[in-house]
């Protein structure tokens, strides 16, 4: 009897083209010159259709059938990809980055400016530390 490993969630989801399920619609995306070459390697579905635009970048066509797991393959890559439709899924997407900028625009009140201050010195990202008393 062979003793066989347990295979990770993430290698059987690529072995398995990554959406599951029949498809309930059709996502584009496009991806910057800079990712376009990782993309164009990576297989997203059994049935997807890519292409190299003339300007670098590559745009992916790919059916899914779980918006969040596709939004969350896609915003890893950041600034570097762009949901061009379903509207729906594009608006989602937006919230999403809308969301997790939220999360560093309250932090950036943290700290003040060299011009604010009037300083030379770079501004602190965290609070000066108060002097320990003996």
């Amino acid at each position: 009897m062979t003793s066989r490993k347990p295979i990770s969630i993430r290698i059987w989801r690529r072995a398995t083209a990554f959406f599951p399920g029949a498809p309930k619609a059709w996502a584009t995306i496009r991806f910057s010159p800079k990712a376009s070459r990782w993309v164009a390697d990576e297989r997203w579905h059994s049935k997807q259709e890519g292409r190299f635009l003339d300007d670098g970048r590559y745009e992916l066509r790919v059916p899914y059938s779980n918006a969040r797991e596709l939004l969350m393959d896609v915003l890893r890559y950041g600034p570097d990809a762009e949901i061009v439709s379903p509207i729906p899924l594009r608006e989602e997407a937006k919230i999403q980055l809308q969301l997790a900028l939220s999360n560093y625009e309250s932090w950036s009140n943290r700290f003040v400016s060299r011009a604010e201050t009037g300083s030379r010195e770079a501004p602190r990202l965290w609070p000066a530390a108060r002097p320990v008393r003996p």
